[in-house]
């Protein structure tokens, strides 16, 4: 799946062919999402593909291309960027404070999550102006507040 993210150059050429790739990939990988969200938790290398796949997401589709998504696909993608930040960082932190964190891989998972969610968050943010008003406020002061 973090491969596929990614898949770019001489393949897809067209915007047109990109686009209906990222439309067909973000749809059944936020159901993927959901699916995760439905068993409870996400576990620490679950963790490492999904933020992973965020980031390769965001680094070889740019926001001018993604803002052409349908608009409640988008939405739904900015939505589950902020909510996996929020918990990424919430369970790198839990995890910090029940365990010795310098010999729990989980832990370290879950810190290079986040730092996966942070690097997408970078090209939203650079590329704010270009996504529909607010989302980009909002996704970061709940971020921050976290």
């Amino acid at each position: 799946l973090v491969q596929l993210s990614s898949l770019n150059g001489t393949v897809m050429t067209k915007k047109e062919n990109r686009l209906e790739y990222l439309t067909n990939y973000v749809n059944h990988y936020l159901a993927f999402i959901a699916n995760l969200a439905k068993t409870g938790s996400i576990l620490p290398m679950e963790a490492l593909g999904c933020s992973n796949i965020f980031r390769k997401i965001m680094l070889f589709f740019p926001p001018s291309l993604q803002i052409n998504l349908p608009a409640h696909v988008l939405e739904e993608y900015l939505k589950q960027i902020t909510q996996l930040t929020c918990h990424f960082m919430k369970e790198a932190s839990n995890s910090a404070q029940r365990r010795n964190a310098l010999e729990d891989d989980s832990t370290t998972m879950f810190v290079e999550a986040f730092e996966h969610m942070l690097e997408a968050w970078v090209w939203v943010l650079h590329g704010s102006n270009t996504f529909p008003g607010g989302c980009c406020y909002n996704g970061g002061v709940e971020v921050f507040s976290t």
